[in-house]
Protein backbone atom coordinates (compact mmCIF):
# COMPACT_ATOMS: atom_id res chain seq x y z
CA UNK A 1 0.00 0.00 0.00
CA UNK A 2 0.86 3.42 -0.56
CA UNK A 3 1.31 6.07 2.19
CA UNK A 4 -0.72 6.83 4.90
CA UNK A 5 -1.74 4.06 7.05
CA UNK A 6 -0.55 0.26 6.15
CA UNK A 7 -3.40 -1.73 7.22
CA UNK A 8 -6.69 -1.46 8.69
CA UNK A 9 -6.72 -0.85 12.24
CA UNK A 10 -10.14 1.29 12.80
CA UNK A 11 -12.48 3.60 11.31
CA UNK A 12 -11.63 6.99 10.57
CA UNK A 13 -13.84 9.64 12.87
CA UNK A 14 -16.22 11.19 10.67
CA UNK A 15 -16.22 14.70 12.48
CA UNK A 16 -12.37 14.76 12.59
CA UNK A 17 -10.51 12.20 10.14
CA UNK A 18 -8.34 10.78 12.58
CA UNK A 19 -7.98 7.18 12.76
CA UNK A 20 -9.79 5.71 15.23
CA UNK A 21 -9.81 2.33 17.23
CA UNK A 22 -12.74 1.59 19.12
CA UNK A 23 -12.69 5.03 20.60
CA UNK A 24 -8.85 5.76 20.42
CA UNK A 25 -7.55 7.76 18.13
CA UNK A 26 -4.05 7.29 16.62
CA UNK A 27 -2.01 10.45 16.56
CA UNK A 28 -0.01 10.59 13.26
CA UNK A 29 2.01 14.09 13.52
CA UNK A 30 2.67 16.46 16.20
CA UNK A 31 0.70 19.08 14.29
CA UNK A 32 -2.84 16.85 14.81
CA UNK A 33 -1.51 16.06 18.13
CA UNK A 34 -1.48 19.95 18.83
CA UNK A 35 -5.04 20.28 17.04
CA UNK A 36 -6.24 18.17 19.00
CA UNK A 37 -5.28 19.53 22.33
CA UNK A 38 -5.81 23.32 20.35
CA UNK A 39 -9.95 21.63 19.95
CA UNK A 40 -10.06 20.37 23.49
CA UNK A 41 -9.69 23.85 25.24
CA UNK A 42 -12.29 24.06 27.88
CA UNK A 43 -13.53 20.26 27.06
CA UNK A 44 -13.16 17.05 28.63
CA UNK A 45 -9.80 16.18 29.30
CA UNK A 46 -7.06 14.32 26.86
CA UNK A 47 -5.99 10.44 28.04
CA UNK A 48 -2.63 9.99 26.08
CA UNK A 49 -0.85 6.65 25.53
CA UNK A 50 2.74 6.73 24.82
CA UNK A 51 3.84 4.02 23.68
CA UNK A 52 6.22 2.03 21.60
CA UNK A 53 5.97 -0.42 19.32
CA UNK A 54 9.21 -2.30 20.38
CA UNK A 55 7.71 -2.07 24.19
CA UNK A 56 6.85 -5.03 26.13
CA UNK A 57 4.90 -3.87 28.93
CA UNK A 58 3.57 -7.40 29.27
CA UNK A 59 6.69 -8.41 31.45
CA UNK A 60 5.49 -6.12 34.55
CA UNK A 61 8.77 -3.66 34.71
CA UNK A 62 9.65 -0.77 33.38
CA UNK A 63 10.75 0.12 29.72
CA UNK A 64 13.98 2.55 29.14
CA UNK A 65 15.27 3.73 25.88
CA UNK A 66 19.13 3.88 25.93
CA UNK A 67 20.74 4.28 22.56
CA UNK A 68 20.38 0.72 21.07
CA UNK A 69 19.93 -1.04 24.17
CA UNK A 70 16.49 -1.91 26.08
CA UNK A 71 16.48 -1.84 29.63
CA UNK A 72 13.80 -3.56 31.73
CA UNK A 73 13.49 -2.71 35.64
CA UNK A 74 14.29 -6.25 36.97
CA UNK A 75 15.74 -7.15 33.79
CA UNK A 76 16.61 -7.48 30.23
CA UNK A 77 13.81 -8.37 27.65
CA UNK A 78 14.06 -9.13 24.09
CA UNK A 79 12.08 -6.42 21.79
CA UNK A 80 8.71 -6.94 22.04
CA UNK A 81 5.14 -5.24 20.91
CA UNK A 82 2.92 -2.89 23.17
CA UNK A 83 -0.49 -4.89 22.07
CA UNK A 84 0.11 -8.03 24.63
CA UNK A 85 -0.75 -6.45 27.34
CA UNK A 86 -1.81 -2.63 28.14
CA UNK A 87 -2.85 -1.34 24.37
CA UNK A 88 -6.14 -3.91 24.38
CA UNK A 89 -7.30 -2.66 28.19
CA UNK A 90 -6.57 1.24 26.81
CA UNK A 91 -9.03 0.24 23.92
CA UNK A 92 -11.54 -0.90 26.51
CA UNK A 93 -11.13 1.77 28.55
CA UNK A 94 -12.04 4.21 26.06
CA UNK A 95 -15.45 2.43 25.77
CA UNK A 96 -16.68 2.82 29.42
CA UNK A 97 -14.99 6.13 30.20
CA UNK A 98 -17.07 8.46 27.29
CA UNK A 99 -15.85 11.42 29.93
CA UNK A 100 -12.13 11.19 28.18
CA UNK A 101 -10.77 11.35 25.12
CA UNK A 102 -8.13 8.81 24.17
CA UNK A 103 -5.04 9.24 22.26
CA UNK A 104 -2.03 7.33 21.25
CA UNK A 105 1.28 8.26 20.19
CA UNK A 106 4.33 6.27 19.35
CA UNK A 107 7.01 7.56 20.57
CA UNK A 108 9.15 7.20 17.48
CA UNK A 109 7.40 8.91 15.28
CA UNK A 110 6.15 11.98 17.38
CA UNK A 111 9.48 12.98 18.88
CA UNK A 112 8.38 16.78 19.24
CA UNK A 113 5.42 15.82 21.69
CA UNK A 114 7.44 12.56 23.27
CA UNK A 115 9.99 15.69 24.15
CA UNK A 116 8.00 18.54 25.00
CA UNK A 117 5.81 15.89 27.24
CA UNK A 118 8.90 14.85 28.81
CA UNK A 119 8.42 10.91 28.25
CA UNK A 120 11.70 9.09 28.72
CA UNK A 121 10.04 5.67 29.75
CA UNK A 122 6.98 3.83 28.21
CA UNK A 123 4.83 2.86 28.49
CA UNK A 124 3.55 6.62 29.77
CA UNK A 125 -0.18 7.81 30.38
CA UNK A 126 -0.38 11.38 30.41
CA UNK A 127 -3.91 13.47 31.02
CA UNK A 128 -3.89 16.47 29.43
CA UNK A 129 -6.69 19.22 30.39
CA UNK A 130 -6.95 22.48 28.44
CA UNK A 131 -3.23 22.17 26.53
CA UNK A 132 -1.28 20.93 30.19
CA UNK A 133 -0.44 18.01 31.44
CA UNK A 134 -2.46 17.30 35.05
CA UNK A 135 -1.73 13.99 35.95
CA UNK A 136 0.54 11.09 34.75
CA UNK A 137 2.05 7.54 35.66
CA UNK A 138 3.89 5.51 33.55
CA UNK A 139 4.13 1.71 33.71
CA UNK A 140 1.75 -1.13 32.77
CA UNK A 141 -0.39 -1.71 35.59
CA UNK A 142 -4.22 -1.51 34.60
CA UNK A 143 -5.05 -1.15 38.00
CA UNK A 144 -3.27 2.20 38.05
CA UNK A 145 -4.78 3.36 34.45
CA UNK A 146 -8.63 2.59 35.48
CA UNK A 147 -7.73 4.72 38.22
CA UNK A 148 -6.52 7.50 36.59
CA UNK A 149 -9.37 7.52 34.11
CA UNK A 150 -12.11 7.32 37.01
CA UNK A 151 -9.87 9.95 38.77
CA UNK A 152 -9.94 12.01 35.81
CA UNK A 153 -13.54 11.33 34.14
CA UNK A 154 -15.63 12.64 37.17
CA UNK A 155 -18.08 15.27 35.95
CA UNK A 156 -17.27 14.98 32.21
CA UNK A 157 -19.72 12.81 30.06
Amino acid sequence: MGGGVCCVIGALSPESNHVVITGVTVVESDEQFRKIMAEHQGKKPCIVDFYAIWCGPWYGGLVFRDARWIIIHKGWLPITTHSRQISPYFEELSRTYSGLRFLKVDVDKLNQVTAEASVNAVPAFQVWKDGAIVDEFVGASKEDLKALCEKHAAGWS
